[in-house]
């Protein structure tokens, strides 16, 4: 139910029922005043919604729709204050894909700073798939110039995986400052 409350590309349109309409919207207020909210609101959604944890995510995330991730991932970037110190210590294991899918995380987190800062690290990252990742993170954050910039360099990564990614994400961020300044 939470998944559907939001509009995302992969939840074919439909017609909700009205208490599902009406539970979106409130949802979707809620969350994204979240912030502005007097501390005894933050404090009632907090716990309301303290089940949602990012070990939960990280470990269910591979085998869920997007859109079930990308709810529930906007809720736990929001209450669960061990969120950032999840993903730093998971983007820091010797274990590959445990940082590769820590910098996936971040896509469906939100495109704060910390997060960002994160996935600019492991631009760098020794193994290919995780820099794979990472320019997909990147790429999908909240600055487009920067993330042109950030990326270009991969576009000469030694992985053709890698270099391929990079190029495709760059040419898709063109595509959209194009599209924004037609606007």
């Amino acid at each position: 139910v939470i998944s559907d409350c939001f509009d995302r590309p992969d939840i074919e349109p439909y017609e909700p029922p009205p208490w599902k309409a009406s539970y979106r919207s409130a949802l979707e207020q809620l969350l994204d005043r979240y912030y502005d909210l007097p501390n005894s609101l933050r404090i009632a959604v907090n716990s309301a919604f303290s089940e949602f944890k990012t070990e939960d995510l990280f470990r269910h995330a591979e085998g869920w729709p997007e859109s079930h991730v990308m709810a529930y991932g906007r809720i736990v970037r929001l209450v669960d204050r061990d969120c950032l110190d999840f993903l730093t210590i998971e983007t820091q294991s010797q274990s590959h894909v445990k940082r590769m899918n820590a910098i996936r995380l971040i896509r469906y987190l939100g495109n704060d700073e910390r997060l960002m800062e994160l996935a600019i690290l492991a631009l760098a990252d020794p193994h290919e798939m995780v820099r794979v990742e990472a320019v997909q993170a990147v790429a999908y954050g909240h600055d487009r110039d920067a993330a042109i910039e950030l990326i270009s360099p991969l576009l000469s990564d030694e992985e053709s995986n890698v270099s391929d990614v990079a190029g495709f994400s760059i040419r898709q961020l063109q595509n959209l400052q194009t599209t924004n300044t037609r606007s």
